[in-house]
Protein backbone atom coordinates (compact mmCIF):
# COMPACT_ATOMS: atom_id res chain seq x y z
CA UNK A 1 0.00 0.00 0.00
CA UNK A 2 2.90 2.38 0.78
CA UNK A 3 4.18 1.93 -2.79
CA UNK A 4 0.76 2.72 -4.17
CA UNK A 5 0.49 5.97 -2.18
CA UNK A 6 4.03 7.00 -3.14
CA UNK A 7 3.16 6.36 -6.77
CA UNK A 8 0.12 8.63 -6.53
CA UNK A 9 2.23 11.37 -4.96
CA UNK A 10 4.87 11.02 -7.67
CA UNK A 11 2.27 11.31 -10.39
CA UNK A 12 0.68 14.39 -8.89
CA UNK A 13 3.81 15.32 -9.09
CA UNK A 14 19.00 12.65 -18.40
CA UNK A 15 21.85 14.51 -19.03
CA UNK A 16 22.86 16.96 -21.75
CA UNK A 17 24.35 20.34 -22.29
CA UNK A 18 24.40 22.37 -25.47
CA UNK A 19 22.51 24.69 -27.74
CA UNK A 20 18.94 24.10 -28.81
CA UNK A 21 18.38 23.39 -32.47
CA UNK A 22 16.54 26.20 -34.22
CA UNK A 23 13.38 24.20 -34.99
CA UNK A 24 12.95 23.15 -31.36
CA UNK A 25 13.64 26.68 -30.17
CA UNK A 26 10.97 28.10 -32.48
CA UNK A 27 8.41 25.57 -31.20
CA UNK A 28 9.16 26.43 -27.57
CA UNK A 29 8.96 30.18 -28.26
CA UNK A 30 5.54 29.71 -29.86
CA UNK A 31 4.50 27.70 -26.81
CA UNK A 32 5.66 30.49 -24.49
CA UNK A 33 3.48 33.00 -26.35
CA UNK A 34 0.51 30.63 -26.34
CA UNK A 35 0.72 30.17 -22.58
CA UNK A 36 0.73 33.86 -21.78
CA UNK A 37 4.07 35.22 -22.91
CA UNK A 38 7.48 35.31 -21.27
CA UNK A 39 6.69 38.32 -19.05
CA UNK A 40 3.61 36.68 -17.49
CA UNK A 41 5.32 33.31 -17.12
CA UNK A 42 8.34 34.84 -15.38
CA UNK A 43 6.06 36.38 -12.76
CA UNK A 44 5.01 32.87 -11.71
CA UNK A 45 7.95 32.22 -9.40
CA UNK A 46 5.62 30.09 -7.29
CA UNK A 47 2.12 28.70 -7.23
CA UNK A 48 -0.54 26.93 -5.18
CA UNK A 49 -2.96 24.36 -6.61
CA UNK A 50 -5.79 22.22 -5.34
CA UNK A 51 -6.42 19.03 -7.28
CA UNK A 52 -8.87 16.15 -7.16
CA UNK A 53 -8.73 12.96 -9.15
CA UNK A 54 -9.15 9.25 -9.68
CA UNK A 55 -6.48 6.56 -9.88
CA UNK A 56 -6.31 2.91 -10.92
CA UNK A 57 -3.54 0.73 -9.46
CA UNK A 58 -3.77 -2.85 -10.65
CA UNK A 59 -7.32 -3.97 -9.88
CA UNK A 60 -7.84 -1.25 -7.29
CA UNK A 61 -9.55 2.06 -7.97
CA UNK A 62 -9.52 5.10 -5.77
CA UNK A 63 -9.93 8.84 -5.40
CA UNK A 64 -7.69 11.54 -3.98
CA UNK A 65 -7.44 15.23 -3.26
CA UNK A 66 -4.20 17.15 -3.01
CA UNK A 67 -2.73 20.57 -2.35
CA UNK A 68 0.40 21.30 -4.37
CA UNK A 69 2.76 24.26 -4.27
CA UNK A 70 6.09 25.18 -5.84
CA UNK A 71 8.79 27.84 -5.74
CA UNK A 72 11.27 27.99 -8.59
CA UNK A 73 13.73 26.63 -9.32
CA UNK A 74 13.85 23.64 -6.99
CA UNK A 75 11.16 23.68 -4.30
CA UNK A 76 8.00 21.58 -4.40
CA UNK A 77 5.41 20.39 -1.87
CA UNK A 78 2.41 18.09 -2.15
CA UNK A 79 -0.05 17.13 0.58
CA UNK A 80 -2.50 14.38 -0.32
CA UNK A 81 -5.42 12.43 1.07
CA UNK A 82 -6.37 9.28 -0.81
CA UNK A 83 -8.59 6.24 -0.63
CA UNK A 84 -7.37 3.36 -2.82
CA UNK A 85 -8.89 -0.11 -2.56
CA UNK A 86 -10.98 1.08 0.36
CA UNK A 87 -7.91 2.12 2.41
CA UNK A 88 -7.46 5.77 3.40
CA UNK A 89 -4.01 7.33 3.62
CA UNK A 90 -2.27 10.70 3.82
CA UNK A 91 1.03 11.63 2.19
CA UNK A 92 3.16 14.77 2.45
CA UNK A 93 6.28 15.28 0.35
CA UNK A 94 8.55 18.32 0.56
CA UNK A 95 11.38 18.96 -1.91
CA UNK A 96 13.99 21.63 -1.28
CA UNK A 97 17.00 21.57 -3.59
CA UNK A 98 18.47 18.08 -3.39
CA UNK A 99 16.66 17.29 -0.12
CA UNK A 100 13.41 15.33 0.07
CA UNK A 101 11.20 14.69 3.09
CA UNK A 102 8.26 12.28 2.93
CA UNK A 103 5.61 11.60 5.55
CA UNK A 104 3.02 8.83 5.33
CA UNK A 105 0.08 8.91 7.74
CA UNK A 106 2.10 11.26 9.94
CA UNK A 107 5.24 9.13 10.05
CA UNK A 108 8.57 9.89 8.39
CA UNK A 109 9.42 7.58 5.50
CA UNK A 110 12.83 6.40 4.43
CA UNK A 111 13.10 6.71 0.66
CA UNK A 112 15.06 4.48 -1.65
CA UNK A 113 17.43 6.37 -3.98
CA UNK A 114 15.26 5.72 -7.03
CA UNK A 115 12.15 7.02 -5.25
CA UNK A 116 13.99 10.14 -4.07
CA UNK A 117 15.18 10.72 -7.65
CA UNK A 118 11.61 10.40 -8.89
CA UNK A 119 10.42 13.01 -6.40
CA UNK A 120 13.23 15.38 -7.42
CA UNK A 121 11.92 15.03 -10.96
CA UNK A 122 8.71 16.75 -9.79
CA UNK A 123 10.51 20.03 -9.09
CA UNK A 124 12.37 19.76 -12.40
CA UNK A 125 9.13 19.12 -14.29
CA UNK A 126 7.51 22.17 -12.72
CA UNK A 127 10.31 24.34 -14.08
CA UNK A 128 9.98 22.75 -17.52
CA UNK A 129 6.20 23.31 -17.55
CA UNK A 130 6.71 27.09 -17.41
CA UNK A 131 8.60 26.82 -20.73
CA UNK A 132 10.61 30.05 -20.58
CA UNK A 133 13.44 28.38 -18.54
CA UNK A 134 14.03 26.19 -21.60
CA UNK A 135 15.50 29.22 -23.37
CA UNK A 136 18.57 28.90 -21.12
CA UNK A 137 20.88 26.85 -23.34
CA UNK A 138 23.45 26.55 -20.56
CA UNK A 139 20.94 24.53 -18.55
CA UNK A 140 18.69 22.80 -21.07
CA UNK A 141 19.24 21.04 -24.38
CA UNK A 142 16.34 21.07 -26.87
CA UNK A 143 16.00 18.79 -29.87
CA UNK A 144 13.17 18.70 -32.39
CA UNK A 145 11.70 15.27 -33.10
CA UNK A 146 9.24 14.01 -35.69
CA UNK A 147 5.71 15.45 -35.47
CA UNK A 148 3.07 13.21 -33.92
CA UNK A 149 -0.68 13.16 -33.32
CA UNK A 150 -2.14 13.97 -29.91
CA UNK A 151 -5.70 12.75 -30.17
CA UNK A 152 -6.94 14.73 -33.23
CA UNK A 153 -4.22 17.40 -33.10
CA UNK A 154 -1.01 17.65 -35.11
CA UNK A 155 1.76 18.17 -32.57
CA UNK A 156 5.35 19.36 -32.81
CA UNK A 157 7.60 17.34 -30.49
CA UNK A 158 10.60 18.65 -28.55
CA UNK A 159 12.98 16.49 -26.51
CA UNK A 160 14.17 18.33 -23.38
CA UNK A 161 17.34 17.25 -21.56
CA UNK A 162 18.99 18.63 -18.46
CA UNK A 163 21.66 17.39 -16.08
CA UNK A 164 20.01 15.60 -13.14
CA UNK A 165 16.62 15.28 -14.87
CA UNK A 166 15.08 12.44 -16.83
CA UNK A 167 14.55 13.42 -20.48
CA UNK A 168 11.09 14.79 -21.22
CA UNK A 169 9.29 14.91 -24.55
CA UNK A 170 6.95 17.89 -24.94
CA UNK A 171 4.12 17.93 -27.49
CA UNK A 172 2.81 21.29 -28.75
CA UNK A 173 -0.39 21.80 -30.75
CA UNK A 174 0.93 23.06 -34.10
CA UNK A 175 -2.03 25.44 -34.53
CA UNK A 176 -2.32 26.97 -31.06
CA UNK A 177 1.13 26.36 -29.56
CA UNK A 178 -0.43 24.86 -26.41
CA UNK A 179 1.56 22.11 -24.70
CA UNK A 180 -0.92 19.27 -25.01
CA UNK A 181 1.17 16.33 -23.79
CA UNK A 182 4.44 15.38 -22.09
CA UNK A 183 6.10 11.98 -21.81
CA UNK A 184 8.91 10.77 -19.58
CA UNK A 185 10.26 7.68 -17.82
CA UNK A 186 9.04 7.33 -14.23
CA UNK A 187 8.17 4.84 -11.52
CA UNK A 188 4.91 2.91 -11.55
CA UNK A 189 2.93 1.85 -8.46
CA UNK A 190 5.29 -1.10 -7.99
CA UNK A 191 8.52 0.90 -8.15
CA UNK A 192 9.38 -0.20 -11.68
CA UNK A 193 10.55 2.16 -14.43
CA UNK A 194 7.88 2.75 -17.05
CA UNK A 195 6.79 5.32 -19.62
CA UNK A 196 4.44 7.95 -18.21
CA UNK A 197 2.27 9.94 -20.62
CA UNK A 198 0.26 12.99 -19.50
CA UNK A 199 -2.27 14.63 -21.82
CA UNK A 200 -3.35 18.22 -21.04
CA UNK A 201 -6.81 19.56 -21.79
CA UNK A 202 -9.39 22.22 -20.85
CA UNK A 203 -6.94 25.11 -20.75
CA UNK A 204 -7.76 28.18 -18.67
CA UNK A 205 -5.87 31.35 -17.77
CA UNK A 206 -4.77 31.92 -14.18
CA UNK A 207 -3.11 35.26 -13.45
CA UNK A 208 -2.32 35.68 -17.13
CA UNK A 209 -0.84 32.20 -17.59
CA UNK A 210 -2.65 29.56 -19.67
CA UNK A 211 -2.68 26.18 -17.92
CA UNK A 212 -4.53 22.86 -18.28
CA UNK A 213 -7.24 22.16 -15.73
CA UNK A 214 -7.57 18.52 -16.78
CA UNK A 215 -4.78 15.95 -17.10
CA UNK A 216 -5.14 12.33 -18.15
CA UNK A 217 -2.24 10.04 -17.36
CA UNK A 218 -1.20 6.69 -18.76
CA UNK A 219 1.57 4.38 -17.60
CA UNK A 220 2.83 1.65 -19.91
CA UNK A 221 0.01 2.73 -22.24
CA UNK A 222 -2.67 1.92 -19.63
CA UNK A 223 -5.12 4.39 -18.08
CA UNK A 224 -3.68 5.32 -14.70
CA UNK A 225 -4.92 8.63 -13.37
CA UNK A 226 -7.16 11.62 -14.08
CA UNK A 227 -6.49 14.93 -12.33
CA UNK A 228 -8.63 18.05 -12.29
CA UNK A 229 -7.47 21.43 -10.97
CA UNK A 230 -10.15 22.96 -8.74
CA UNK A 231 -8.19 26.04 -7.59
CA UNK A 232 -5.02 27.72 -8.82
CA UNK A 233 -3.04 30.77 -7.75
CA UNK A 234 0.28 31.98 -9.15
CA UNK A 235 2.67 33.88 -6.90
CA UNK A 236 5.40 36.41 -7.59
CA UNK A 237 6.79 35.99 -4.05
CA UNK A 238 6.14 32.47 -2.72
CA UNK A 239 6.57 31.74 1.00
CA UNK A 240 9.81 29.74 1.15
CA UNK A 241 9.20 28.74 4.77
CA UNK A 242 6.66 26.20 3.50
CA UNK A 243 9.54 24.18 2.00
CA UNK A 244 11.77 24.04 5.07
CA UNK A 245 13.27 20.62 5.79
CA UNK A 246 14.74 20.07 9.25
Amino acid sequence: MKRAILAVALAVLATGWGRADETALAVVKKGIEAHGGEESLKKAKGGDYKVEGEVTIGAEKGKFTSSTSYALPDKFRVSMESAVGGKKATQVVVINGDKVKAMGDGKAQELKPEVKAAFLQLAAMQEVSLLYPLLDDKKFTLKAEKDEKVEDKDAAVVLVSRKGMTDVRLFFDKKTGEMVRFVYKGLDAYGEQTTTEVTNAEFKKFDGVLQPTLQKMKQANREYMTLRVTEARLLEKPDLKAYAID
